[in-house]
């Protein structure tokens, strides 16, 4: 028979209980304040806001998405640089037509002190390494927990070692639709060590509109045995996807099987 808690343990207890309540209403309220701040920005003529919240308080859920394709837009992210936004599930970040003074503070900020999954998108082929922001991107590395997603930049291979190094624990990385220079092999072995990444993804990076691998293999040969210069990599990763990157997966498991990938999977 379980002891009867004393009073002191029953009042604890009930602070416990309190404090939680407490946390949650105040989420709550942060995310309300959040989204009228952003509503007042806009015309009411507007039929749906760019922001898509999803209000549930948990993390693999929550979700905040700022589409930064108007004026108003630009603006909004500008005014929350005096409110941190709390714990998300997912954050996508579409930055099309910020200033990059908004996107900047918000980013250093406003950013939440956890996120289990970031999208990070310039919408504009930008170079990523000349960007303003670029180092509050590699400085809020520690936050993402699970997975990472850079959309639509112009990356050398001096930036992609960055970028990948400081996010090297998270499960999956992601370059879509990225323009990746890799004109040689390039030596990851320290940038990446005790990574955890799983799985890299390369949606439609290497298609005919981004340096085309299919006629020039020789910068996913460099990119794939540069990154194979890593031990711990090569213990981590499980799988390559290549998916719209123009190249057969023929080319690339040979490829992974020459850089001491033998055993990685690759979807297409």
């Amino acid at each position: 028979m379980e002891p009867i808690p004393s009073s002191t343990e029953d009042t604890s207890l009930k602070n416990r209980s309190l404090e939680l309540t407490e946390y949650v209403k105040s989420k709550e309220q942060d995310f309300k304040r959040c989204c009228d701040l952003y509503f007042n920005t806009h015309n009411r003529g507007l039929k749906r806001s760019p922001l898509y919240p999803s209000i549930i308080l948990k993390d693999d859920n929550t979700r905040f998405i700022l589409r930064v394709l108007q004026v108003n837009d630009s603006n909004f992210i500008w005014k929350l640089r005096y409110f941190k936004l709390f714990n998300l599930g997912r954050m996508e970040l579409y930055q099309a037509e910020a200033k990059p003074k908004n996107i900047f503070s918000f980013l250093e900020n406003s950013f939440p002190e956890q996120v289990n999954n970031f999208m990070f998108s310039s919408g504009l082929q930008e170079n990523l390494g000349k960007l303003e922001c670029f180092n509050c991107i590699l400085k809020i590395s520690p936050r993402i927990c699970k997975s990472v997603y850079f959309d639509q930049f112009i990356i050398n291979y001096h930036q992609l070692k960055r970028l990948i190094s400081s996010y090297k624990h998270v499960r999956i990385f992601t370059l879509g639709c990225c323009k990746l220079s890799v004109p040689a092999i390039a030596d990851f072995s320290k940038a990446l060590r005790h990574t955890q990444i799983e799985e890299l993804r390369f949606y439609d990076s290497g298609d005919t509109n981004y340096y085309n691998w299919k006629e020039y293999p020789d910068q996913v040969n460099n990119l794939i045995k540069g990154l194979g210069s890593s031990p711990d990599l090569r213990l981590t990763l499980k799988m390559v996807n290549i998916t719209g990157s123009g190249i057969s997966k023929k080319v690339v498991r040979k490829i992974l099987k020459e850089s001491g990938f033998g055993k990685v999977n690759v979807h297409s």
